[in-house]
C-alpha cells in the first residue's frame, strides 16, 4: 500500500475509523486517563466486528498487504474500546469458519448493536446463480485461501449472497451493518472498496 511520509497505514486505518464514525453519527469520546480516542453506539448497546484479512493463497496469485490492513482494522477498533472483535486471517480463513464466526456473530448480537464486518483479499465474479438477481447478471465471488479451479477447492469462497444473506439476518435483530470489502482483484466493474451502511 503506498503511503505518504509521515502517514503510516496504522494512522490512515485510525482517520478512516474516525471518518466512518462520524458518517454514520457515532460518537467518539477522548479517555480521560489515556488521551486516546474511544467509540461508543449512540443507542448505548454494543459494536461488533468480524475482519477477514487474506494474502497466502494456496492455488492463487499471493497478496501483499491485506492481512496488514486487517491488523490494523482490528488494532484500532480495539485501541477505541471495541472489545467483541473476532479477526481471521490467512489459514484462519477458510469456509467452516468464516461461516462459523459469522453465525456466532449473529448469535449474539442484540437490538440495536452495530456490526462491522470487513474482508480484504482476491475477489472474482460469476454467473449468477438466479437468474435476475443481480444488474449485470454476475455474482460476486470473495475467494478463501485454498480456493482453487478443482471440485473440491472451488467449495473455498463466499458468495455475496451469503453475506447478504447474513446482513439480514443481522438487521433482522434489530441491528445495524457496516460491510466493507477491500477487493483488488474483483472484475472491473465492482469497486475495488466498497463500503455498504444499512442504517434502519
Amino acid at each position: 500500500m503506498r503511503t505518504f511520509k509521515g502517514f503510516d497505514r496504522r494512522t490512515g486505518w485510525l482517520c478512516a475509523a474516525i471518518l466512518l464514525a462520524a458518517l454514520i453519527g457515532l460518537p467518539l469520546q477522548r479517555a480521560h486517563a489515556a488521551g486516546e480516542l474511544s467509540i461508543s453506539n449512540p443507542d448505548g448497546a454494543a459494536l461488533r466486528a468480524l475482519v477477514i484479512g487474506i494474502d497466502d493463497y494456496q492455488h492463487v496469485r499471493k497478496l501483499k498487504g491485506a492481512v496488514a490492513d486487517a491488523n490494523d482494522i482490528v488494532s484500532s477498533l480495539r485501541t477505541m474500546g471495541v472489545s467483541d472483535v473476532v479477526e481471521l486471517t490467512n489459514a484462519q480463513a477458510d469456509r467452516a469458519s468464516v461461516l462459523r464466526e459469522i453465525s456466532s456473530l449473529v448469535e449474539r448480537t442484540k437490538n440495536n448493536d452495530l456490526v462491522f464486518l470487513s474482508i480484504a483479499g482476491h475477489g472474482t465474479q460469476e454467473p449468477e446463480r438466479i437468474k435476475g438477481s443481480e444488474p449485470d447478471g454476475m455474482e460476486n465471488v470473495f475467494l478463501l485461501p485454498e480456493f482453487a479451479t478443482t471440485p473440491a477447492g472451488s467449495v473455498e469462497r463466499i458468495l455475496g449472497s451469503e453475506f447478504n444473506h447474513f446482513i439480514r439476518q443481522f438487521e433482522l435483530r434489530g441491528a445495524r451493518v457496516i460491510f466493507v470489502a477491500d477487493i483488488p482483484a474483483m472484475a472491473a466493474e465492482w469497486c475495488a472498496i466498497s463500503i455498504r451502511v444499512r442504517l434502519r
